[in-house]
């Protein structure tokens, strides 16, 4: 089974009347999640699910990728809010997807994959993790990590590949 661990895209500041739940992506954020959509298919394993924390901007987040993901499974996951791994892996074990999609956030994504791979990561925001399961050990092995900046530069070749102009 593979994991991939989202960081929400960025998010309009805390304003007064509007709580920490309800927050939107800012435009930045809405295109940092695009950029994600259009290079995650490429590198997972179908069929998918994605879960997401129950806050506006994992939501949104969610939103810009399962379309281009086609998940078998989109939910809201409470467990992911409360940083419960130990949860989110009981519940796991019993999806028929080979890759789980986690739009999460930190600090609870960064323990997570620290728990899972032994690896300390920079999570920022629209980062990306992807880990495999080694068969039967219950730990994980890092396939890929990217930025939202190494997105862009991603997009950015896959433009100019397309159009000719290295």
């Amino acid at each position: 089974m593979e994991i991939v661990l989202v960081r929400h895209a960025e998010a309009e500041d805390p304003v007064q009347g509007r709580g920490d739940f309800d927050r939107p992506l800012t435009r930045q954020g809405q295109a940092d999640a695009l950029a994600l959509s259009r290079l995650l298919p490429n590198l997972l394993q179908k069929p998918l699910a994605i879960w997401f924390s129950p806050l506006l901007r994992t939501r949104q987040t969610a939103e810009f990728l399962a379309p281009s993901l086609h998940p078998s499974e989109t939910r809201s996951c409470d467990a992911i809010a409360e940083g419960d791994l130990e949860r989110l892996q009981q519940e796991w074990k019993f999806l028929a997807a080979e890759t789980l999609v986690l739009v999460g956030h930190q600090p609870y994504l960064g323990r997570w994959i620290r728990e899972l791979s032994s690896i300390d990561l920079p999570i920022s925001k629209a980062s990306t993790t992807i880990l495999r399961e080694r068969k039967g050990t219950g730990k994980y092995q890092l396939l890929w990590h990217a930025r939202p900046e190494m997105l862009a530069r991603i997009a950015e070749a896959e433009k100019c590949s397309r159009s000719g102009k290295f």
